[in-house]
């Protein structure tokens, strides 16, 4: 077995859209060197394009019925509670684990979704979903003192600033120490696969899109922003593979891809004119209800200095902080759909017949696809069943439906809704802190000895990367995952002489689901609201 070494690098919402005009502007030369020597397409990725959900099928090739991870946040219908995705709850093992147990050492760095950290043969840094505070997200034991000792503390995330010159400066800051942090383990730490994502290209275009537009008053001074921060991804691109070595198989990867953003859609408030959603009492007793306490003021105080209209409340009866205040208020008799989640998925009553379950989905789906903005344009492009969408043995915690807005909307996150203000009580369409939104497609390059030079590639999935990754290191793709590797990335005479092979091997992981404390669950809210995910 020959003892190839293959490096990820992970742009997180990366697009063509963005890195074509700068590579014809000849400013990108090492992703136009990958382009130019090695095989690139757009890359599909899942439904929802959503982080935690996209980079958990990248690292295990399967959809998101079998690793079960759906959004950033889990309904437990039994429980008609939310919890926080972690590691834990992913069903299926990740590509370093099954390096590991075939005895390859890896490194995986700043991917997310990956705290608590796996236990395998390499080293890790637990990525996006990691709460302030852990001391275990880095490992082995040691490892987080002496990249402290050299770089200082390390940034897990940068904080969004009110100014936007000094939120771009904590970006390009936060991509600087990551860059120093990956080529040092590159060099100083003994791996097979490397597996390094950086934020900065999704944080950029989240809140520096609008900028792009010419007729932006602000465009002459933050236009630029976005082609920065990819600009100077694009050297340290450079820097990585030089570090690698030049036998080292390149793979770049993004788990979305990104485009405007014009307004966000309040689903839950439409669900609620629609009859769908029933609460125990109306909107304008809940606010005084809850706007009332100790807490809620100082939520208030807090959010004001971050969010422009509206507040995510962590508020439940008798005064304690937590994310399922919404909860509180639904009447679950009368409810017979309602929305939760970063992606806006909706779940239906569990108690309906299954007759009253199909009339429920089947209205709502003519229904959904029906609503017009102002000008007339469709706001909901497709609603999927899961059914439709996934399969495998935990296809069954899927929401019930899944929406994908038209271009220029998203949906607005649902607990908020208890925190507007009057004038938006009654409003379905809200402005949002965002100007750059996920789209369907990233990103995938790959060059490599044994890669097709100047090869576009037909539709590459997001469930092809650890297939593809698997077969590069000269070992089999276990049958269980939907993905396979990219032949048509590979030079005829390589598969001649390694067809891709094919093993039973198990795809359960054993771990056992671990519950984050109250603390770690408020500094994962906290982070998803600073960074615009739940206004």
């Amino acid at each position: 077995m020959e003892r190839t070494r293959t490096i990820v690098v992970g742009w997180d919402g990366a697009t063509f859209d963005i890195i074509k005009p700068l590579v014809d502007r000849g400013l990108m030369p090492n992703v136009a060197s990958l382009m130019r020597d090695g095989a690139w397409g757009r890359l599909e990725s899942t439904i929802p394009p959503l982080t935690p959900v996209a980079w958990t099928s990248i690292s295990t090739g399967v959809n998101p019925g079998k690793h079960a991870i759906y959004d950033a946040m889990v309904y437990r219908p039994e429980q008609k509670r939310i919890v926080f995705s972690n590691a834990t709850m992913r069903a299926v093992r990740p590509v370093w684990s099954i390096l590991s147990d075939k005895g390859r050492k890896s490194g995986v760095m700043n991917v997310p979704l990956t705290y608590p950290p796996d236990e395998f043969d390499g080293f890790s840094i637990s990525g996006m979903f990691t709460p302030d505070g852990a001391d275990d997200f880095i490992t082995p034991p040691g490892l987080k003192a002496e990249i402290e000792g050299l770089f200082g503390k390390y940034m897990i995330e940068c904080r969004q600033e009110s100014d936007p010159g000094a939120y771009l400066k904590r970006i390009v800051e936060m991509m600087d120490y990551r860059e120093k942090v990956c080529l040092y383990l590159i060099e100083r730490k003994a791996w097979d696969f490397f597996f390094a994502v950086f934020m900065a290209t999704d944080r950029v275009q989240h809140f520096f899109w609008k900028y792009l537009d010419p007729r932006h008053p602000e465009h002459s001074r933050y236009g630029g922003a976005v082609a920065e921060v990819y600009i100077r991804l694009d050297a340290a691109l450079g820097r990585i593979i030089e570090k690698a070595g030049p036998d080292t198989n390149v793979m770049m990867v993004s788990d979305h891809g990104s485009g405007p953003l014009n307004a966000a859609f309040f689903l839950n408030n439409w669900l609620l004119k629609k009859g769908y959603l029933t609460l125990k009492q109306d909107m304008a007793s809940a606010l005084r209800a809850k706007n009332g306490s100790r807490i809620m003021r100082g939520l208030a105080r807090s959010l004001r200095q971050v969010l422009p209209n509206a507040g995510w409340g962590r508020t439940k009866p008798g005064g304690d902080e937590s994310i399922n205040v919404f909860y509180s208020l639904i009447d679950f008799e009368k409810t017979t759909a309602f929305s939760e989640g970063v992606a806006g998925a909706i779940y239906i009553n569990p108690d309906l017949s299954p007759a009253q379950y199909l009339d429920v989905t089947s209205r709502l789906i003519g229904e959904l696809c029906e609503i017009r903005d102002g000008a007339g344009k469709r706001v909901i492009a497709e609603v999927y069943r899961r059914e439709d969408i996934y399969s495998g043995e935990h296809a069954h915690k899927a929401p019930d439906l899944t929406l994908i807005c038209s271009p220029g909307y998203q949906i607005i996150a649902p607990n908020e809704f208890l925190f507007f203000r009057k004038a938006f009580e009654d409003s379905l369409f809200l402005s949002h802190r965002w100007s750059g939104r996920h789209e369907r497609h990233g990103i995938f390059l790959l060059k490599g000895p044994a890669v097709r030079k100047g090869v576009v590639l037909d539709n590459p999935r997001i469930i092809d990367v650890t297939p593809t990754i698997l077969h590069l290191m000269d070992m089999a793709v276990p049958a269980y995952m939907d993905g396979a590797a990219l032949e048509q990335a590979l030079e005829p005479e390589y598969l001649a002489r390694k067809p891709v092979r094919y093993t039973d091997d198990a795809a359960t992981d054993e771990t056992e689901a671990k519950k984050l404390s109250e603390e770690q669950e408020k500094d994962i809210a906290e982070k998803l609201k600073n960074l615009g995910y739940m206004e």
